[in-house]
């Protein structure tokens, strides 16, 4: 199953190569969410945003930015580039989805006919 790289436009910024994220990059994204000094004090919503904005750096192939730079980097130019790379993600997740329900919802529709 191949995860070839892709580019995507990111307005005033640029173009950025990513891929869609593994199972590997989602438990990786989650253990090292867990090592930030404030995890703790972390609600649940800021968890999932740190994990979601980590697993973001992985899926971002070119420029490579570390956990490192994630720290130390503007905030307001990572976040734009952050928030374009998940947005894309859902918008392709969100199309594979209703692609999916489609397909189902044909083919139950397909069986009900056949029984009738």
């Amino acid at each position: 199953m191949s995860n070839e790289s892709r580019e995507l436009h990111i307005e005033g910024i640029g173009t950025i190569k990513v891929r869609y994220p593994t199972v590997k990059d989602r438990i990786e994204s989650r253990e090292e969410a867990k090592k930030d000094s404030r995890w703790l004090e972390l609600n649940d919503t800021e968890k999932n945003s740190l994990i979601l904005d980590l697993l973001s750096l992985k899926m971002i192939v070119e420029p490579k930015i570390s956990t490192k730079d994630y720290y130390e980097a503007n905030n307001v130019l990572l976040s734009n580039i952050i928030n374009a790379v998940i947005i894309d993600y859902t918008t392709k997740f969100q199309k594979l989805q209703d692609k999916r329900k489609k397909d189902i919802d044909d083919f139950l529709e397909l069986m009900k006919e056949e029984n009738q």
